[in-house]
């Protein structure tokens, strides 16, 4: 089957469209972060926006035969969610479509691709399937930080490090203010995990 007669090839299209979406939702989330102070809220959604990004690449190759050819139109008939709120209720609306797509799309995307023959284009839903199951863990512990006020408190002592200046200690309670460039605490790296 050629990739021009697919479903798949609606599929990457929709991938695509999905991928940069995402991308721009995650740069108006950085920028809600850093409004409230979270800066590396922020520096987690500029990682996250720079692999959706790629991922859009990934597909728009697939699509172009690596820039080797050019299609006028693809129709694409999506629904792409537009969802806003404070920071913490952001993060748990991106977190969810994060999961959809990792547990429901491109698992969907996978089959119908090796169902038709495109093995490779297969394995790809599946590895950046992956990737989007790992950002919505990381956004899932960020909220639940968030919502629970212990996004600088740990059970157990870990490793705080100033992404400012590289200052660290290892404690329970990440500082205030930087003892050594003072650095507020929204520029302290989460560690997440614990």
């Amino acid at each position: 089957m050629k990739l021009k007669e697919s479903n798949t090839l609606t599929n990457l299209a929709t991938a695509f469209a999905n991928e940069c979406q995402d991308g721009a939702k995650y740069q108006i989330l950085k920028q809600k972060a850093q409004e409230e102070g979270y800066e590396n809220i922020g520096d987690v959604c500029t990682r996250h926006a720079t692999h959706e990004m790629s991922h859009a690449k990934v597909f728009f190759n697939f699509i172009t035969d690596d820039g080797k050819d050019c299609l006028p139109n693809v129709d694409v008939c999506a629904g792409f969610p537009f969802k806003a709120g404070t920071l913490s209720q952001m993060i748990k609306m991106i977190a969810g479509d994060e999961l959809t797509q990792a547990t429901v799309v491109y698992p969907n995307f996978a089959q119908i691709a090796s169902e038709e023959g495109f093995d490779d284009i297969s394995k790809k839903f599946q590895l950046i399937a992956e990737v989007e199951r790992q950002h919505y863990l990381t956004l899932e512990q960020i909220y639940a930080k968030l919502e629970k006020s212990s996004l600088y408190s740990s059970p157990k002592a870990v490793m705080w490090r100033c992404s400012s200046c590289g200052h660290e200690d290892t404690r329970q309670n990440a500082w205030q203010v930087c003892p050594v460039c003072n650095a507020t605490q929204g520029n302290i790296e989460i560690p997440l995990g614990f």
